[in-house]
């Protein structure tokens, strides 16, 4: 970037400069929301995402979970299915009704690459 001086400087990535209503140069900050990614989405993935939807504010960071299915099966109540006692309706809990601030994609991660800081894999259906 030119200024007005003849000075060369780089702009980072998390500022920029502005002009203030005087002309002068001031930095500014820009910021970027984070994107949290989380692998599967069964109990441990489940807990996950809903405890980062309850600490962190909207704007602080975007949650993703992907799994191939929609729903999780609670473990726990499986004993009580195979016995009876309750149906097996009961036992699985739909991880886009629970999780309303995650974007939950259903697909399967076939590789992470940390260097990239992403993860790949054949999407199926988006949320």
């Amino acid at each position: 970037m030119q200024l007005p001086d003849g000075d060369v400087r780089h702009i980072t990535a998390d500022a920029r400069l502005g002009v203030s209503r005087f002309g002068v140069l001031r930095r500014r900050r820009v910021v970027t929301q984070k994107r949290i990614v989380i692998v599967g989405g069964g109990y441990a993935g489940f807990y996950a995402a809903w405890n980062l939807e309850r600490r962190l504010r909207p704007d602080e960071a975007e949650i993703t979970v992907i799994d191939p299915r929609p729903y999780m099966t609670y473990q726990p109540f499986l004993p009580e299915v195979m016995a009876g006692s309750i149906e097996a309706r009961h036992a699985a809990v739909s991880v886009r009704k629970h999780l309303r601030r995650t974007k939950v994609v259903a697909g399967e991660v076939t590789r992470v690459e940390h260097a990239r800081r992403g993860a790949a894999g054949p999407p199926r259906r988006w949320r």
